[in-house]
This record gives structure tokens, sequence and C-alpha cells, in this order.
């Protein structure tokens, strides 16, 4: 764990960015917990749908759905204990970044069909790509530095802490 925090310490020292251990510490356990929501939830649709209804009829089925419904509202509470202890902007700019990523991929979808179907020329929409993934890597850098403690500010969230704005991502104690 120490040799990773040094590797972590000297690539932020070499990109001219601070580092914080403990955002990028809880920033990982966060990632993984809504990891965690999200595939439970998803198999439990999953497997009730397996079983044949929408309503899980068999009493194996719910204690198995029952019992991972369980592990998901306690994977719930420790997320909101992970965001409960960093900065509000933190968050708000990884869900800013997470967000404008998600809309890059929808207006690159649009452009294409819209060259497609001859709305656009190819070299029109080259060029709006192009835009769109320049954007989109700034998203992407940003959303790396705040998830690995590196981001100073907030550049896309709503929510800026201008108290902190030079230091990077805090811990509340």
């Amino acid at each position: 764990a120490r040799l990773f925090r040094l590797m972590h310490e000297a690539r932020a020292k070499l990109r001219g960015k601070a580092y914080n251990a403990e955002v990028e510490e809880h920033m990982r356990k966060y990632a993984i917990l809504v990891g965690f929501v999200k595939a439970h939830t998803g198999a439990q649709q999953e497997l009730v749908q397996y079983f044949g209804s929408c309503q899980p009829d068999a009493p194996e089925v719910a204690r198995c759905c029952l019992e991972s419904q369980i592990s998901v509202y306690q994977a719930m509470c420790l997320c909101v204990e992970e965001a409960g202890e960093m900065d509000d902007w933190l968050m708000d700019e990884a869900r800013a970044c997470r967000e404008g990523l998600s809309i890059a991929q929808e207006v690159e979808k649009f452009v294409l069909e819209a060259c497609k179907k001859g709305v656009l020329s190819e070299s029109e929409s080259k060029e709006l790509i192009h835009t769109v993934h320049r954007h989109a890597c700034r998203l992407a850098d940003q959303l790396g530095d705040v998830c690995s403690g590196q981001a100073r500010d907030s550049m896309f969230g709503d929510v800026a802490d201008p108290e902190n704005s030079e230091a990077v991502g805090n811990v509340r104690h």
C-alpha cells in the first residue's frame, strides 16, 4: 500500500498536482459500493425474470432476493458514510463529470446518425465529433483527478468550495 501511495504521489508531482490519499481511498470505496449496489439490483431483477414472473413466487427466490436487498441497503448506508467523509464539491464534481461523459456519448451518436441521414456532411460531423471528444477528454481527466485525490477545485460541478479552491479535496474530520 505504501508503494502505491508513493507512486501516486510521484505521478501527481510529475503532473504538477497535489495528492490526497484519504480522498482517493474514500472515492475508491464509494465506487466499489456503487458497483456492488448496481450489480445486486440487476442480479435481483434477472433472478426473478429467470424464474418466469415479475414477482418472486418461490420462497427460495424471495429469500435470495431479500438477502441481497439487505446487502444492498447496507452498502447504500456505507456509500452515504463515505460521501459524508468528503467535501461536497468532490462528489458533485464526480457526478458532473460522469453525466458529462454520458451526454458526450449521446451527442456523438446523434451526430453520427445525422451524418448517416445526410443532415451533416462528413467534414462537419468530424469537426463536431472532434470537439465532443476533446471535451470528453477534459471530463475524463478531471474525473480521474477527482477519483485519485488530485483535483484542486471544481471545473464542471455546481458546488465549488471557495475557501478550499487551492486545496486538494479535503476529508471531513
